[in-house]
């Protein structure tokens, strides 16, 4: 006899519309499902949604920014049969907050996500990381893209708040670059 095993995935950013739409769409081909997101109450509307579906569900609360919160959420993912896959939907905006926000969370707190969630991979696992178009549109910055190439460097914030004239103060660019630099970490 063959034991059908379900596939797990972990989507983080769960709460928001790209999150909710691809745990809709996994759990109708069969995925068990980890959710992860800033507020465990912004996803009781996805679970009720999800009810019924055959999926099993878990909730988490998940701060992309808090290594601990990263950790703890990695320790669930971990568990017998590990991961399958991981949608990572988790992002902010230029009009949410300030250049360094969205480079840290856009860029630097995705790649130590990345990181540390895959030692949790099955071999032929799968990520996906929701970007922008904006990462293709933004103008060559040697030196911004140099540093932005090492984003788990310790050093790569200080390097970017000390840049002359920058042009990451504008979050509109600051978005652009760590979407362009974020889509090399899926290379």
């Amino acid at each position: 006899m063959t034991t059908i095993k379900t596939k797990r995935l972990l989507i983080t950013g769960a709460s928001g519309g790209m999150g909710k739409i691809c745990a809709r769409l996994a759990a109708r081909q069969g995925y068990d499902l980890i959710l992860a997101d800033l507020v465990v109450d912004g996803m009781r509307e996805i679970v009720r949604e999800l009810d019924g579906m055959g999926a099993d569900v878990s909730v988490h609360a998940f701060d992309l920014t808090d290594r601990r919160s990263v950790n703890k959420l990695v320790d669930v993912s971990n568990g017998p049969g590990k991961l399958d896959a991981v949608i990572h939907t988790v992002g902010v905006s230029p009009n949410m907050t300030d250049w360094q926000r969205i480079i840290d969370i856009d860029l630097l707190a995705t790649a130590k996500f990345l990181e540390t969630v895959r030692p949790a991979l099955k071999p032929g696992s799968a990520v996906v990381c929701i970007s922008s178009s904006s990462g293709y549109m933004c103008p060559t910055h040697v030196e911004i893209e140099s540093l932005l190439a090492d984003p788990l460097s310790d050093e790569v914030m200080e390097c970017l708040q000390r840049l002359p004239d920058n042009p990451l103060q504008n979050t509109g660019y600051a978005y652009a670059y760590a979407k362009k630099s974020a889509a090399w970490l899926c290379l």
